[in-house]
């Protein structure tokens, strides 16, 4: 109960915001179907490498974001959310390095 109190207050006054960028291989490829999660949200590249998040409740300031796709290293950086709409610069995800 104590919990779901604090979740509330948090979002109480929040702003609705978008955050949006694309993702893409060291070769500058676009990567379709990479998974990126921010707070509880996981979203997935559409044919051009985008992805989007939107109607996000949250305050100003820095969050955790994650990217993944199959056959490429993973990815953790953050997201400095200042205004209503958020566009990152180009998530760069690097090969696996496979040894046999």
């Amino acid at each position: 109960m104590f919990m779901i109190l604090i979740n509330l207050l948090l979002l109480f006054g929040c702003t609705t915001h978008t955050v949006q960028g694309n993702i893409e291989s060291a070769s500058q490829q676009s990567i379709v179907n990479a998974s990126c999660t921010l707070f509880d949200l996981t979203t997935t590249t559409d044919d051009n490498g985008t992805y989007a998040f939107n109607e996000l409740k949250a305050h100003k300031g820095d969050y955790p974001i994650q990217c993944t796709a199959s056959g490429f290293q993973f990815y953790q950086g953050h997201v400095s959310i200042k205004g209503t709409s958020v566009t990152l610069p180009s998530i760069v995800l690097h090969p696996l390095d496979v040894q046999i």
